[in-house]
């Protein structure tokens, strides 16, 4: 992360907005480069990857890599701007979190957090077609009871947190080959 630093201009600010004013450099962190728009359609090289388990940006960086130093590249190319929140928790963290959120496991497993209508279900992959999700709405729990059984169903608290989690570890990485060319171009990016 700390290449990410380095590469963003300064900006004088006036820390306490006092007269008289009292400037200091600070790292204008309002800085980002337009990645998507200007550099992720000219980079053909990319690939899914799942973030291991309590993986973070760097860790997942240096076995990527070989370096800590694309940590960064991998939150711009996924458009993650909070590595706290938008980052998958591992499973440690995650049961932290929902403890902290819910109040224990059991309750978030025990709690629905939606009800819904089933429009279409899952049609299964097979050898000739790819897999077609379900079509569900969210409903309230009155009309959700007025349901027949087989066109209905339910989420927990946790296994909607737990599918948000699992959503987030699904990345997409720079190819290895042409890393050191996109880190240039953002840092040029930056700079201009």
């Amino acid at each position: 992360m700390a290449n990410y630093f380095r590469s963003i201009p300064n900006v004088r600010y006036d820390i306490n907005g006092n007269s008289p004013n009292t400037f200091q450099s600070v790292t204008n962190i309002t800085k980002r480069p337009v990645f998507k728009s200007k550099v992720i359609d000219e980079i053909t090289s990319y690939y899914p990857y799942r973030v291991p388990d309590g993986q973070r940006p760097d860790t997942v960086s240096f076995n990527v890599y070989g370096t800590v130093g694309y940590a960064y590249l991998i939150l711009l190319f996924n458009d993650i701007y909070d590595p706290v929140f938008d980052w998958p928790l591992g499973s440690v963290q995650f049961e932290e979190y929902i403890i902290s959120k819910y109040g224990s496991v059991d309750s978030a497993l025990s709690t629905v957090k939606y009800y819904y209508q089933i429009i279409r279900a899952e049609v299964a992959r097979t050898g000739t077609s790819e897999r077609i999700p379900a079509v569900q709405y969210i409903v309230d729990q009155t009309a959700y009871n007025a349901l027949d059984e087989n066109v209905r169903t339910t989420i927990s608290q946790y296994d909607w947190e737990f599918d948000k989690n699992v959503e987030k570890s699904e990345i997409q990485m720079i190819d290895p080959a042409v890393i050191v060319d996109v880190d240039y171009e953002v840092k040029r990016m930056f700079s201009t």
